[in-house]
């Protein structure tokens, strides 16, 4: 996320930006005070472990413009107004819970439609037991979008320091909008995904999305 972030700050100013997923409010630390950071929460739980100083300090530390509303991060990007953000960030997908209401089809065309003409859907799919990749290049394929994929490997000394290994897709309807990012080689064109891969509002298919290789190792070892 940072090498994405660092990209697009150098072709244009990311004056307001959306995160759907709290967590402990690290996403806060990539921004500074000149920018509108908006969280979509919806466990309110969440939101008073990430605002505990004694627990983390991201917030305290580097959120002061940052607003949190509790609800659902689909439905609160909804009511915002048109052309609003420059950036949205998907960061709420574990390997134990996808909210496949938040990758459809009909709700990438609400980002779409929040994003400023030049603006850009950063989504994290790091997820152990299922591969949303190909659903988000169906998606892409679907609706004319440019899309490009990070899978970030931490070097030994940043595994040493906790680092972890982790996937990001970066989409915008102008390809342009991705240039920056197309200079670091780390980016890649995300493949197309099939058809049948495309998640809507109507249909989706979890059970094809498994990483069954994954599920089965892990079952042999337990």
């Amino acid at each position: 996320m940072g090498r994405a972030v660092t990209a697009l700050s150098r072709s244009r100013p990311l004056t307001n930006v959306a995160a759907v997923g709290l967590g402990v409010g690290t996403i806060a630390c990539y921004f500074d005070t000149g920018q509108n950071l908006t969280f979509f929460e919806i466990d309110p739980l969440v939101e008073r472990i990430a605002s505990d100083r004694k627990l983390f300090t991201y917030l305290s530390d580097c959120g002061g413009n940052a607003r949190i509303e509790i609800g659902d991060g689909r439905l609160g990007l909804a009511a915002a107004p048109d052309g609003h953000f420059d950036l949205i960030i998907l960061d709420a997908f574990t390997s134990d819970a996808i909210p496949v209401h938040l990758l459809t089809r009909e709700a990438l065309q609400i980002y779409l439609a929040k994003l400023s003409p030049t603006g850009v859907l950063l989504v994290h799919i790091s997820n152990k037991y299922v591969e949303l990749a190909p659903v988000l290049g169906a998606a892409a394929s679907n609706l004319g979008l440019t899309a490009l994929e990070y899978m970030y490997s931490p070097t030994p000394r940043e595994l040493d320091r906790g680092g972890y290994a982790s996937d990001w897709i970066v989409m915008a309807e102008k390809p342009d909008s991705l240039a920056e990012i197309r200079t670091n080689s780390g980016w890649q064109p995300l493949r197309p995904g099939g058809r049948d891969a495309l998640w809507s509002d109507d249909y989706s298919n979890v059970f094809r999305a498994l990483k069954w290789d994954q599920l089965l190792w892990g079952r042999r070892r337990d």
